[in-house]
């Protein structure tokens, strides 16, 4: 069985094709009217991304990279002026240490976890961290369930520049590439005639920035940026400030 070519092209992407969605700017420098800082976990680490979002759902890629700890975040967030910060909760001998970093940040940092099937897009659950303590009930974080089968699509199509407004610095760093271009899509019909679609990542590659890049995507459009008239801040949804422009960095 041949995939449809449209479909092919946008699944399975060359680094030469993603590397033409990089725009005249420098790595680092601010961009876009809010900043999410996403991040992937990992035993002792973290890989993020820090990109822009404008009101009408254009995105820039402003910096990436590895960070040791979680105070390294909040230098990260802090520099580039984010108003959000979204983190993976799925990394098992971590959740609890993330819901508590969570929990003291529970302003403007959310839990995300991905999940293969699910009925919508994304759900928000209040998730109170100190559950059976003494510390029970003083407030909760907010974790965002996200359908990564419907967000992996998303950004495959904007990875193939099939969907317009996602951009890349000048001369982008190769590891992001390799990273972003990891992921591929199987498709396989059984014998009963049915498709079945599975994600996969390309042997020994990485593929920590693709998720960071899939939950800065999601929350995105979870917030209202990029599916909501011109002039209303999709921020108001989680009733947090307004976002600010961008700028040279400091």
């Amino acid at each position: 069985w041949l995939a449809e070519p449209w479909k092919d092209e946008i699944m399975n992407v060359s680094p030469e094709r993603v590397k033409e969605l990089s725009k005249d700017y420098d790595r680092g420098e601010i961009k876009g009217e809010m900043r999410i800082l996403s991040v992937d976990v990992q035993r002792s680490h973290f890989w993020w991304v820090v990109r822009g979002y404008d009101t009408n759902g254009d995105s820039w890629l402003i910096d990436h990279g590895m960070a040791p700890t979680f105070a390294d975040l909040d230098e990260i967030f802090a520099n580039y002026e984010c108003q959000y910060g979204i983190v993976d909760t799925g990394y098992g001998d971590r959740t609890q240490e993330m819901y508590e970093q969570l929990w003291r940040r529970r302003s403007q940092w959310f839990g995300i976890k991905g999940w293969a099937t699910m009925t919508l897009p994304y759900k928000i659950n209040l998730v109170d961290p100190f559950t059976g303590t003494n510390r029970a009930s003083q407030a909760k974080i907010k974790l965002i369930h996200l359908n990564v089968q419907v967000w992996q699509g998303e950004l495959a199509a904007r990875r193939a520049g099939k969907k317009k407004g996602w951009h890349l610095y000048q001369q982008v760093d190769p590891t992001y590439i390799k990273q972003i271009t990891a992921k591929w899509q199987h498709e396989s019909v059984d014998r009963k005639g049915q498709v079945k679609q599975e994600w996969r990542t390309k042997s020994h590659a990485d593929d920590h920035y693709w998720d960071c890049e899939v939950y800065s995507l999601g929350f995105a459009k979870l917030i209202g940026f990029g599916n909501i008239p011109k002039g209303e801040s999709g921020q108001r949804i989680l009733g947090q400030p307004k976002p600010t422009g961008g700028g040279a960095r400091k």
